[in-house]
């Protein structure tokens, strides 16, 4: 999470970005949580939102992609 810079985000909000991931899609945390600290690094330095890098993980679950693919 530490990636993202998120100093002006709550414990709450950041719970909601990821429990709406999870809850949307055919992803779990522990497989979001692989997938962020794999791609939140790269999605960070491109100004790629957590919000928006949750949502397309959540979408690569949905189509059969695994994290660490």
């Amino acid at each position: 999470m530490n990636q993202f810079r998120l100093q002006n985000l709550s414990a709450a909000e950041a719970s909601d970005i990821l429990t709406a991931a999870t809850d949307r899609s055919q992803l779990d945390f522990e497989k979001l949580s692989t997938a962020l600290r794999l791609a939140g690094p790269q999605a960070a330095a491109f100004g790629i939102s957590i919000q928006e890098t949750s949502a397309v993980l959540a979408a690569f679950a949905d189509l059969g992609f695994r994290g660490t693919q």
